[in-house]
């Protein structure tokens, strides 16, 4: 839905939104890879992988219609997430 909304906002802003406007891209990503893991895939920093898939999307769209085109800006996130078990076996 998040691309479908940048499309819209970008090559005409007076489309309303309702529920037509969804199917206006389909990406499919193969299972097992980073954006469709598959269990026991590990998840961390997952959220960066996804907000850089945004900027590339921006990028193939920008190659049909330059003219449209907008910096790159959610490829990175400058917050490291930790977790694990500590010496008692409790997750943290």
């Amino acid at each position: 839905m998040l691309i479908s909304v940048y499309l819209i906002m970008v090559f005409d802003p007076q489309i309303l939104f309702n529920d037509s406007f969804y199917p206006l891209l389909n990406v499919t990503m193969p299972k097992g890879s980073l954006i469709q893991p598959e269990f026991p895939a590990a998840l961390g920093y997952r959220t960066h992988a996804l907000t850089r898939l945004f900027d590339v999307l921006g990028g193939a769209l920008a190659k049909r219609a330059p003219e449209f085109t907008t910096a790159a800006g959610y490829g990175t996130s400058p917050y490291p997430l930790y977790n694990g078990y500590d010496k008692e076996g409790e997750f943290f």
